[in-house]
C-alpha cells in the first residue's frame, strides 16, 4: 500500500488482451477490493474488455477471463491484496 492508502495491483495481460491493455500495467484502487469490483472498474475504463470480463449473477468466476495470482485462479468474490501480481488470460474453449 502506498502512502495514500491505495491498493496497487501489478497486471500482466496475455494475448489477445495485451493488444487492448498493453503487456503490463499497474492499477491503483483505494482500499481492498474484490475481483468483481476490480473488473467492473477496468470494464468501465476500457469497454473492449466487456466480452472477456463478464458474468451472470450466479457465476463464481468471470466468463471468458482467467484472473490468476500465482497458480491460483481467483473467483469474483476473492479479494485483491496490496502488491498482488495478477495474470489476465482469455479462457479458451475446446480441447
Amino acid at each position: 500500500m502506498d502512502d495514500t492508502g491505495s491498493l496497487k495491483v501489478h497486471l500482466t495481460w496475455h494475448s489477445p488482451l495485451d493488444r487492448i491493455m498493453g503487456e503490463t500495467g499497474e492499477e491503483t484502487i483505494a482500499g481492498e477490493t474484490t475481483v468483481e469490483s476490480f473488473l467492473v472498474v477496468l470494464r468501465e475504463r476500457e469497454p473492449r474488455l466487456q466480452p472477456y470480463a463478464r458474468w451472470e449473477p450466479q457465476d463464481i468466476k468471470p466468463l471468458g477471463l482467467l484472473v490468476l495470482r500465482g497458480a491460483d485462479i481467483l473467483a469474483l468474490a476473492d479479494f485483491i491484496r496490496p502488491g498482488d501480481r495478477l495474470d489476465m488470460l482469455v479462457m479458451l474453449e475446446g480441447g
